[in-house]
């Protein structure tokens, strides 16, 4: 390969191993190969069955976007799991689907007060039945 135009570290495809900038090594069977007539993933798409267009398009490199935590700028951070109705209460609705820090979300619960959690949801009556659900 020629010389690098990313200044950032050497990144590899945790599928098939091949560098950044490079074609990807198992056409068209690595998972993260991207297809460049619809942009999905190569192997499970449609045109991964007749590779012929796909050649012909233009295959797509090997490329690494990391995933960086929109607070702090955190590269690539450890995932982890709360309950969609306590996400929604911490953070602000505009970035409800932006990747968060672990260190991030707790400093955003910190600058909620704590009946925002506590809140309990009001029960709904289905006024056709008189039913109540919780």
């Amino acid at each position: 390969m020629s010389e690098r135009l990313s200044p950032r570290p050497f990144y590899f495809c945790p599928d098939c191993g091949v560098g950044e900038g490079e074609l990807h090594a198992q056409f068209p069977l690595c998972d993260q190969e991207l297809c460049p007539i619809c942009n999905g993933q190569l192997l499970s798409c449609r045109h991964a069955h007749d590779t012929d267009p796909v050649l012909k398009a233009g295959r797509i490199p090997f490329l690494y976007f990391p995933m960086l935590c929109a607070k702090c700028g955190a590269e690539d951070p450890d995932f982890f799991s709360v309950p969609d109705r306590e996400w929604k209460a911490i953070v602000p609705k505009p970035y409800w689907d932006v990747v968060l820090c672990h260190p991030c979300y707790l400093y955003l619960a910190k600058l909620k007060p704590p009946t925002v959690l506590s809140r309990k949801k009001k029960p709904v009556v289905d006024l056709e039945t008189g039913l109540l659900f919780p």
